[in-house]
């Protein structure tokens, strides 16, 4: 987890902003499991970086499922790459 450990560092370094976690799927299965997975996703990234310090007021999490992927769903590699949380630093 070296790179939500680094994710937790900034974010405590940094607490005048919120972090946005934006969880997404590949489109693989049901669109409605896929958007439960992705909140699962989401939320397992969400309490690491509680249990890391970073303070859960300030943790703003967003389900995507299977929508804006960033690679193609039609090869193995690119449903990898679709399976992803995504960070975002926000002004509170």
């Amino acid at each position: 987890m070296h790179a939500l450990d680094e994710v937790a560092g900034i974010t405590k370094k940094y607490d005048q902003f919120d972090i946005i976690l934006t969880g997404y799927t590949c489109n693989l299965g049901a669109e409605n499991l896929n958007k439960d997975l992705s909140l699962q996703r989401v939320k397992i990234v969400a309490e690491y970086l509680a249990a890391k310090g970073v303070s859960s007021d300030r943790i703003i999490t967003d389900d995507q499922g299977e929508n804006n992927p960033i690679a193609d769903n039609s090869t193995l590699e690119g449903k990898k790459q679709n399976r992803r949380v995504e960070f975002e630093l926000k002004n509170k």
